[in-house]
């Protein structure tokens, strides 16, 4: 759409120049103002030289006639996005046919300028959803597909970064491994979608009882894994007391069926005298060993 202002409808109608082109006519030069992206024509005067300025500014395209009683444009307005034209070569009489054909030649430059900031901004779009979609693949790689805790894969690898870490850098972190008591009697006592339903609140339970920089993870089964940062032996106990509080608090409901659970917990923390991850492995499954032969519903540290 070609957008002519400042009196010159008439003018430019007369000269037969825009004659089978599609125009808009503005009633004044601040109409203009709100425009972006677009072919202006107006008549230059010398107080338009602001105004002009600050259509330039969202990037229009302006098309300045002027005439013998008004200053060249030239002396104030310099700028790549503007054509200026004395009104003088509008008497030639082939001239319309040249600004008719430049004005289209500009409006197809303009719609395809558009176009391809549409292509650019389809293409932001499906580089963010590709980015997204990568990212949720990566996930479902790492992550239990029923509780959304980090599986035992992730686990074993995260554990052993850490232990290597620690050995290098000299941190430290505690290693818990988590058993849910009689999980079996829950699932022949209320069917397995309730077992399912523990799992998961179990697992709600874990992460909101934890710092971000824990790592919790579905071991296996109805065993959970906890590696706590920066963790000595007292912050573990502090969790392991915490999440006991919680769980023995917590009324799990199913199917109008009401129930609590209880669970056993082994720990360790690390220490230079263990030669690999799976050494502080094996010591907290020995520890939740003896919590479960001891009664259950407790927790045991080794060594």
């Amino acid at each position: 759409m070609y957008l002519i202002t400042e009196g010159l409808e008439k003018f430019l109608m007369e000269s037969n120049v825009f004659k089978n082109l599609s125009l808009k006519f503005l009633e004044n030069i601040h109409e203009a103002e709100k425009l972006n992206d677009e072919i202006i024509i107006l008549r230059y005067n010398n107080w338009l030289s602001n105004i002009i300025k600050k259509l330039l500014k969202k990037e229009n395209l302006l098309i300045i006639l002027y005439d013998d009683t008004s200053e060249s444009p030239e002396k104030n307005i310099t700028h790549e996005n503007t054509i200026i034209i004395n009104m003088s070569f509008l008497e030639n009489e082939h001239f319309h046919l040249f600004l008719s054909s430049l004005l289209k030649c500009l409006k197809s430059k303009l719609n395809h300028i558009q176009m391809l900031n549409e292509k650019i901004f389809d293409l932001a779009i499906a580089s963010t959803n590709v980015l997204e979609e990568k990212e949720r693949i990566e996930q479902l790689a790492i992550r239990d597909g029923l509780t959304g805790l980090y599986n035992h894969a992730y686990f074993q690898e995260t554990l052993n970064k850490t232990f290597l870490e620690a050995k290098r850098y000299g941190k430290n972190f505690s290693l818990i491994i988590i058993d849910i008591d009689h999980f079996k009697k829950v699932n022949d006592t209320y069917g397995h979608l309730a077992g399912d339903l523990v799992l998961k609140e179990f697992a709600n339970i874990l992460v909101s009882n934890s710092r971000k920089s824990d790592i919790i993870a579905r071991y296996g089964g109805e065993e959970f894994s906890v590696i706590l940062t920066n963790t000595f032996f007292e912050g573990a106990k502090q969790y392991l007391e915490k999440l006991m509080f919680k769980i023995s608090n917590h009324i799990f409901d199913f199917q109008n069926s009401v129930f609590k659970i209880t669970f056993s917990a082994g720990f360790t923390q690390f220490k230079d005298s263990y030669e690999s991850a799976k050494d502080m492995l094996d010591k907290a499954d020995k520890a939740l060993y003896i919590s479960k032969n001891n009664g259950r519903n407790r927790y045991t540290y080794l060594e």
